[in-house]
């Protein structure tokens, strides 16, 4: 078996949501300009899809971001 690494030098957004939550979403932006709003964003999308509520919902929680390289 072969040891294959896989590894991104694309950022990281990480999202901790107020229930507790954590989505880790790569964001193809260069290290420069960092794309925060797509971040939100998709992480908005996961969690909506994770928890089953609908991502306009005003239950859902809003995250608390952090970006990182």
């Amino acid at each position: 078996m072969t040891d294959i690494r896989f590894t991104s030098r694309s950022p990281v957004f990480v999202a901790h949501f107020a229930d507790g939550e954590t989505t880790r979403m790569t964001v193809c932006t260069t290290l420069d300009k960092l794309d925060v709003g797509c971040g939100v964003r998709l992480s908005r999308h996961a969690y909506s899809s994770r928890t089953g509520l609908p991502r306009s919902s005003k239950r859902a929680s809003r995250p608390q971001a952090a970006a990182r390289s």
